[in-house]
């Protein structure tokens, strides 16, 4: 998920309006409105609007010519945010000291020196420009600047009695921004160093590829989670469903890889991903489930889903002896309810504590409660329902709601199983990531067995309001078992969007007509299949929970640093910067 700059038209229009209101504003206090209006507004769009156009149109040709018209309203966006920085000192200086002080003009090229930096860090840091090529573009906004005020100053009609003597102008205007680049720089260094001596990587350099990801679309960051991720060895589980003819069904997959971080990157789309393999390659439908993993289980780059696909047709492939036959069962104690459908000697098992709030679960916890109910199961394959947003932090073992999680799970005993039905049925919704849903849309399944009967409906969201499930539940009536599961895909996510659960975005009504639709049609498809459960392990390159720790650990320390340093030192710096300039 990219982030979106309002239009070009939108930007330029707002950079037309606030130029000529700044002018107009700046010469009423001096001129009769009708003069400051007519006057100020044309002094407005020359002195602020034509060097900041020019600026974005020279940067955008000569760093992104072949996608000038796509790239330039990011360089036109730097030279509006360099502009109100412009128009704020211009307004603060000229209300001090009036048009003709000295002092105004030491402001005036104090300004233009915070906009070369501006522009610097934009087109080096933002967007991924090399330090010669941002040094020299970055120059090209202040100098216009300059060099109009120097023009109107001489030919306007209203006088603006501020002597600028162009010649000495350039080397203060240098001099002042290499103190103001100075400080920007220190406060790298003090960003950089840490991540560098405690990450292996580049602070910066990760900043930059951040950006370029954010602004538009790289997938380079990904470079930089490889070089900060581990091995590991995980594991997936798998449901498969055949029709009296043979043909698969549905399928549930569970894997305990993280669907994260967030927008693209790494294992974030990979409910979408796995939904629309398995679902092409087999005829089936595809519901996806979250694992008991927690973001230390990000996969570092989305290329690793071709080995998730493979280890998932290697487990499809093991599914030798399917069962006629199942049993639904559930257990609660205390806020854990076990719920899912045994196979014979082995099991499926979804986990929540809704209504109370739901986070992740962690690996060790998960491993640990398959291995408790490996005592009386013998394959057991474990899934996070995902589905109460709130503020909760990952558990693991030793936790009171690992505790009761395990009660629940040991309380867990084969019954009498019956003949077993299966219908499922799939939507796409109206909605985008931004509104919270993910590519995979709804998926519902409905389960008979013998007298017994439960639905799941998975939402390809990053969990679910509590209040939402509660609404959406009452529409699922009529089971021995019912219950509203998320894939916690973080393709809803973004920098700006960390929260993005359903129901935040999504039209509730909208939602509750897709579930009930999807729910008769999934009735409308039972009839008698047979299932088998895989569970298999596979490696994959994840974040860790070392180096996401350790992630953690370094950016608190930074922060906590840079949140009092960086502020004083950049403001030293202009403060120096102004005292050189009076002194020069």
């Amino acid at each position: 998920m990219s982030f979106q700059l309002p239009q070009l038209r939108a930007v330029f229009a707002f950079l037309l309006a606030w130029s000529f209101l700044a002018g107009f504003a700046l010469h009423a206090a001096f001129l009769r409105l009708p003069e400051a209006f007519l006057f100020g507004g044309a002094a407005g769009l020359i002195i602020f609007a034509l060097p900041a156009v020019s600026a974005a149109v020279i940067a955008a040709g000569a760093l992104s010519r072949k996608s000038f018209w796509s790239q330039i309203k990011y360089f036109l966006f730097t030279a509006v945010v360099s502009t109100l920085v412009v128009t704020v000192i211009y307004a603060i200086a000229t209300l001090a000291f009036g048009f003709s002080s000295p002092k105004t003009y030491v402001l005036v090229e104090l300004a233009n020196a915070i906009v070369y930096v501006i522009w610097f860090v934009s087109l080096f840091v933002a967007l991924g420009n090399d330090k010669v090529r941002a040094a020299l573009i970055a120059a090209i906004h202040p100098i216009a600047s300059l060099a109009l005020l120097v023009l109107w100053n001489k030919w306007a009609i209203v006088e603006t009695r501020i002597a600028l003597p162009f010649v000495l102008t350039l080397p203060k205007l240098a001099l002042a921004s290499a103190i103001i680049l100075a400080a920007f720089w220190f406060v790298f260094y003090l960003f950089n160093a840490p991540t560098k001596r405690n990450l292996g990587f580049s602070g910066a350099q990760a900043v930059s590829l951040f950006f370029a990801h954010w602004l538009r679309g790289s997938r380079e960051i990904e470079q930089i989670l490889d070089e900060a991720g581990a091995d590991a060895q995980t594991t997936l589980g798998t449901v498969a469903f055949k029709d009296a003819s043979g043909r698969l069904k549905a399928l549930f997959l569970a894997p305990n890889v993280h669907f994260g971080p967030y927008g693209d990157l790494g294992g974030s789309e990979f409910p979408r991903f796995l939904t629309e393999r398995f679902d092409a390659r087999y005829g089936c439908t595809t519901l996806v489930f979250h694992g008991t993993v927690y973001h230390d289980f990000n996969p570092v780059s989305s290329s690793s889903f071709a080995s998730l696909s493979t280890a998932f047709d290697r487990a499809l492939r093991s599914c030798k002896h399917f069962e006629s036959t199942g049993e639904i069962i559930e257990a609660r104690r205390g806020a854990a309810d076990v719920a899912g459908l045994r196979v014979g000697g082995n099991v499926f098992l979804t986990l929540s504590p809704a209504p109370y709030p739901t986070g992740d679960i962690d690996y060790s916890a998960g491993v640990a409660l398959s291995n408790a109910a490996e005592r009386v199961f013998d394959c057991v394959v474990v899934a996070d329902r995902h589905n109460s947003a709130g503020e909760i932090e990952p558990w693991g073992v030793g936790s009171r709601e690992y505790s009761e999680f395990e009660n629940a799970v040991r309380a867990l005993q084969p019954g009498r199983a019956g003949k077993l039905s299966v219908g499922v049925a799939k939507a796409s919704l109206p909605f985008s990531v931004r509104e919270g849903v993910g590519g995979a849309g709804l998926r519902v399944v409905v389960l008979r067995a013998g007298n017994k009967s439960a639905c799941f409906a998975v939402f390809d969201a990053n969990n679910i309001l509590p209040e939402l499930r509660a609404k959406l539940k009452t529409r699922l009536k009529g089971y021995d078992f019912a219950d509203i599961c998320t894939t916690d895909t973080h393709s809803v996510n973004s920098p700006t969007t960390p929260s993005n659960a359903l129901g935040q975005r999504a039209d509730w009504g909208v939602l509750e007509k897709a579930l009930v639709d999807a729910v008769a049609e999934a009735e409308a498809s039972v009839e008698p299949c047979s299932v088998a459960v895989a569970k298999t392990s596979y490696k994959t390159r994840v974040l860790g929970s070392s180096q996401a720790n350790e992630l953690i650990t370094t950016l608190k320390s930074i922060f906590a640093i840079l949140r009092v340093l960086a502020p004083a030192v950049i403001a030293a710096a202009i403060l120096l910067a102004a005292a050189a300039l009076l002194l020069v």
